[in-house]
C-alpha cells in the first residue's frame, strides 16, 4: 500500500536512527501511522519493538534508537518519558505544529540528553481510501472542533498551501472551524494556492438514509468495517491492499457477484500446482485464494440483506423521485409491525425531508408536532425530534429554526433500475466548486487566496457516505485535466446504523 500525498512523511518516520529501532505511539498517532503503513515494512526498516507511551508495562532497552510519532496533545507523557527514560537515545516526531512553549519544557525535562532530534512532520488525518481521509478517530472524548480543525490544517500545511476558505451558510460549527482555520494561519504564507470548501451534512439528509447498493457502501452498513478493516464474525479482513475489493468497490451487488464466480472458477482452475514456476508463485496463489474465500463470505451475507430492503429501497427512492408516493402508502409501512422499527423510522424521515415543510421549517422547536404528517406517528414523536434537533436544526445559526442553506438533494439518471438510478446532490456541489458556481450567499468567504489554485479540498462536516466518496471517485476521474488536484476531508463516515444509533 502506498499513499502518495504522505511518501516523504512516511519515510520520514522510516529513515529515522540507526541500527535496531523502537518505536512509540499515542493512541491516535498510531491508527494515524497503521492506516498508512503496513506493519511488515516497519519490520524490513529495522524496527523490531512497538509500544504505546505511558503504558506502565515496558521496560528499559539500552543499545536502541527510540523513534517517538505522537499528537501534540500527547506531550506530557513524552515529558514523563524522558525524564526516566527507557532507550538511550529518542527521536521525537510530532504530527502537528507544536509550540516554541513545548521545545522549552521538552528541554527542561530532557536532565540526560536523551532527545538527539524533533520534527513536525503534518499527518495528522486518517486515511481511508484513495483521495479521502477522516479528522477523527472513531471513538473520541475531546473537543471535536479542535480536533477537526487539527486534522484539516496539518492536511493543508502538508500540501503547503494556504487556501481560500469558504463555509456553508447557516451553520455555527462549520463557521467555527473556518475562522479558527484563518487565525490559526495568520500571517504565515505558503507557496500554493487553492481553496477549502466546507459543508455541512444538514444539506443533504437524505442520502444517509439510504439504503446503499454498491459494494463499498454495503460493507459498512451491513458489517463492521473501520480503517480498512472488515470485520465478519470472528475474522478481520484487511482490503486496503485487497485487489479484489479496490476493483469492485464502487460496483453495484449483483456485478460484484458475477465478478466473485469469476474468481472463484480462477482458483479453482489453479489451484494444482502444475510445475517449478507455480512452486515459486504459490504463497502469491495462495493470497488470491484467501481473497476469493473472503468475499464469498462477505458477498453471501449482503445478498440476504439485499432481499430484505429490496422493496423498501425502492418505496424510499421512489418518494424522491416524485413518483407519487401518498401517505396512505407510508401509513400503511409505519404502522406495519413486521416492518423492522427502524426500517419504518427511516421511510418517514425521508417522507418528512422530501414533502413536509412544516417539519423542515419546525422540527427544531416545540412546536414540531405542526406538522399534521408527524400528528399522525405519535409512537415515532420523540425519535422524529431527536432527528431533527441533532441533524437538521440544531446547529442552526438561525434561531427560529428556519433553514436557509441550499440544498442539494438526489437527482436520476432514468436508469433501468432506480436503486442504481439516484445520484447524491453531492455531485450537483462538487460541478459548482469546479465550474466556480458556488453563490457566495450560500458560502461566502472567510478567507481568500490571491494564488492560483493548485489544489481543492472539500471538508464534509457530520459525516460522509460512502455513496458521496463513490460519487467523488468517479468525479476526479472524470476531470483529471482540471489542473487541480482534489481531496475530500471529513470528521467521520456516516450511514443510516449511525444515525438511528444518536436517536433511537
Amino acid at each position: 500500500m502506498t499513499i502518495l500525498e504522505f511518501n516523504d512523511k512516511i519515510n520520514t518516520i522510516l529513515c529515522k536512527g540507526q541500527g535496531l529501532k523502537s518505536i512509540l505511539f499515542d493512541l491516535e498517532s498510531s491508527k494515524i501511522i497503521s492506516n498508512m503503513v503496513p506493519y511488515s515494512v516497519f519490520l524490513e526498516n529495522n524496527f523490531f519493538l512497538f509500544e504505546y507511551i505511558g503504558s506502565d508495562d515496558r521496560s528499559v532497552v539500552r543499545g536502541v534508537c527510540c523513534v517517538v510519532v505522537i499528537r501534540n496533545v500527547s506531550v506530557n507523557l513524552l515529558f514523563k518519558e524522558i525524564k526516566k527514560p527507557l532507550y538511550d537515545e529518542y527521536i521525537i516526531i510530532f504530527t502537528n505544529k507544536i509550540g516554541e512553549r513545548v521545545l522549552e519544557e521538552l528541554a527542561d525535562n530532557d536532565r540526560f540528553g536523551v532527545v538527539k532530534e524533533v520534527y513536525e512532520i503534518y499527518m495528522d488525518v486518517f486515511y481511508q481510501d484513495v483521495g479521502m481521509y477522516t479528522v477523527m478517530p472513531v471513538k473520541y472524548g475531546g473537543d471535536c472542533i479542535e480536533r477537526c480543525v487539527d486534522g484539516i490544517y496539518s492536511f493543508l500545511v502538508h500540501l503547503n498551501v494556504k487556501p481560500s476558505i469558504r463555509v456553508i451558510e447557516g451553520r455555527e460549527t462549520v463557521k467555527i472551524i473556518g475562522e479558527t482555520l484563518k487565525r490559526r494561519f495568520g500571517g504565515e504564507e505558503y507557496k500554493n494556492g487553492g481553496e477549502l470548501v466546507i459543508v455541512d451534512r444538514g444539506c443533504d439528509m437524505i442520502t444517509p438514509l439510504l439504503y446503499n447498493w454498491r459494494y463499498q457502501g454495503m460493507i459498512y452498513e451491513h458489517l463492521e468495517y473501520k480503517d480498512g478493516l472488515v470485520q465478519f464474525k470472528d475474522k478481520f479482513i484487511s482490503v486496503f491492499d485487497d485487489s479484489f475489493f479496490i476493483k469492485n468497490r464502487f460496483l453495484d451487488i449483483n456485478s460484484v457477484g458475477e465478478n466473485i464466480k469469476r474468481q472463484v472458477k480462477e482458483v479453482e482452475k489453479n489451484k494444482k500446482i502444475k510445475n517449478n514456476e507455480d512452486v515459486c508463485n504459490l504463497e502469491e496463489k495462495s493470497k488470491i485464494v484467501e481473497i476469493a474465500e473472503n468475499h464469498l463470505l462477505i458477498y453471501n451475507y449482503l445478498a440476504k440483506e439485499c432481499l430484505e430492503n429490496k422493496e423498501l429501497s425502492e418505496l424510499e427512492l421512489n418518494i424522491i423521485k416524485n413518483n407519487k408516493i401518498t401517505i396512505k402508502e407510508i401509513s400503511n409501512i409505519c404502522n406495519n409491525k413486521c416492518v423492522n422499527f427502524r426500517k419504518r423510522i427511516k421511510i418517514l424521515l425521508i417522507y418528512l425531508i422530501k414533502n413536509d415543510f412544516d417539519f423542515l421549517r419546525n422540527s427544531y422547536q416545540d412546536n414540531l408536532f405542526s406538522s399534521k404528517v408527524v400528528q399522525m406517528f405519535p409512537e415515532f414523536i420523540q425519535i422524529i425530534k431527536r432527528f431533527g434537533e441533532k441533524y437538521i436544526y440544531g446547529d442552526c445559526s438561525d434561531k427560529n429554526g428556519i433553514i436557509k442553506t441550499k440544498k442539494y438533494l438526489p437527482v436520476f439518471l432514468n436508469e433501468y433500475d432506480v436503486k442504481l438510478d439516484n445520484v447524491p446532490g453531492f455531485y450537483t456541489f462538487l460541478e459548482s466548486v469546479i465550474k466556480k458556481n458556488l453563490k457566495e450567499k450560500y458560502f461566502p468567504y472567510i478567507l481568500k487566496s490571491t494564488k492560483e489554485y493548485k489544489y481543492t479540498i472539500i471538508y464534509f462536516n457530520g459525516g460522509l457516505t460512502y455513496e458521496e466518496y463513490r460519487i467523488f471517485n468517479e468525479f476526479c476521474n472524470k476531470n483529471t485535466k482540471l489542473g487541480n488536484k482534489m481531496f475530500i476531508l471529513c470528521d467521520k463516515i456516516i450511514g443510516y446504523n449511525d444515525i438511528f444509533i444518536n436517536i433511537i
